[in-house]
C-alpha cells in the first residue's frame, strides 16, 4: 500500500506490504486486484471473492471469509446505503459487465451474504440477443448479423457454422441441457452442436490455443425445413459422450447439408 501524490500518478510514501492473517494466524494471499474501504472505524480490504478486516489501515488485516459473490469490486455510498460494483462475466471472461448489489452488515461489522448471492450467469449461459451478438461469430459458409433481438445469418456452403464467444465460468456438472429457438430458412433437417470444454488446472488461465473445431463431438438435432416461426429444440448434455469440467465454448452448424437459404436464432440456452 502506497499513498498517490495530487498528480494522481506518483507516490509521497513508500509501497508497504499489507499482512493478511486467516483465524490462526497463517498469512494468506491477497493477489486478485484489492480493494478498501472504511466503515464504522473498521477497514475493509475486499479481492476477488474474499474480505478481511482491520482496525488500522495498514493491517495486520483477518481474514473473515467469502464476500458477495462476482469479480472485482468498487465501493460507493448513495443515500445512506453502501453499495458494490462488480465484474460479471456474462458475455466472456475478456468481455464482461457488471452487476450493482447493496452491502449490509452484521452487528459486529461483518458482512450480510446472502443465501440467494449468485454471480450471474451462474450456473449455465443465457444467450439471448437484446442487445448484440453476444460475441457469436461466423466461423464460414455463412455471414452473421444482428437485428431486433435475433441473430441471422445467410448460407453460402453446407459446412455454414457459428460459434460463441470463449468464456471461463460454466461448470458443466451444474448443466443438464442446451436449448435452442431457431428459425430454419432452408431445406436442413438437422443442426449440429458442440461444446468445447476443459478441466480446470493450474494452467487454465494461461493457454489461450485456437479450438479445433473439426476435433470437436457434433451432436445432431432433427429440425423443420423452411419455417414461417421460430421452433424450440432441446437436447440433453448426455448426448456428448464426455464433457470436461468447464464448459468453454458453443459451436453451431444451423442447417447441416445445404448450400443456400438461411437461418435466425432467437435465443440460446444452457441451464
Amino acid at each position: 500500500m502506497a499513498t498517490l501524490a495530487k498528480d494522481m500518478k506518483s507516490l509521497i510514501t513508500k509501497p508497504k506490504a499489507i499482512l493478511v492473517k486467516d483465524k490462526d494466524g497463517n498469512k494468506v494471499s491477497t493477489d486478485d486486484k484489492s480493494t478498501l474501504f472504511k466503515r464504522n472505524g473498521w477497514y475493509y480490504l475486499v479481492y476477488g471473492s474474499t474480505y478481511a478486516m482491520s482496525k488500522n489501515l495498514y493491517g495486520p488485516y483477518e481474514l473473515k471469509g467469502a464476500f458477495l459473490k462476482g469479480g472485482h469490486t468498487s465501493f460507493f455510498d448513495w443515500h445512506g446505503q453502501k453499495y458494490v460494483l462488480q465484474e460479471n462475466h456474462d458475455i466472456s471472461a475478456f468481455y464482461r459487465g457488471a452487476s450493482l448489489k447493496p452491502v449490509f452488515f452484521n452487528q459486529d461489522g461483518t458482512i450480510v451474504i446472502p443465501k440467494e448471492d449468485d454471480m450471474y450467469p451462474a450456473p449455465g449461459r443465457p444467450f439471448k440477443f437484446i442487445k448484440s451478438t453476444m460475441g457469436w461469430h461466423a466461423q464460414e459458409g455463412t455471414d452473421i448479423s444482428f437485428k431486433n433481438g435475433v441473430i441471422s445469418g445467410n448460407i453460402t456452403d453446407k459446412n455454414a457454422f457459428i460459434t460463441s464467444a470463449p468464456w471461463l465460468y460454466t461448470e458443466s456438472k451444474l448443466c443438464s441441457e442446451i436449448t435452442f429457438k431457431i428459425k430454419n430458412n432452408s431445406t436442413a433437417k438437422s443442426l449440429k452442436v458442440a461444446l468445447y470444454s476443459r478441466d480446470y488446472s493450474s494452467k487454465f488461465w494461461t493457454i489461450n490455443e485456437p479450438v479445433n473445431w473439426n476435433a470437436q463431438e457434433w451432436v445432431s438435432v432433427p429440425i423443420s425445413a423452411n419455417n414461417t416461426e421460430f421452433k424450440t429444440y432441446t437436447i440433453d448434455l448426455v448426448q456428448f459422450s464426455h464433457i470436461k469440467q468447464r464448459i468453454m465454448q458453443v459451436g453451431i452448424k444451423p442447417a447441416v447439408g445445404v448450400r443456400k437459404g438461411s437461418w435466425q436464432i432467437d435465443e440460446i440456452i444452457i441451464e
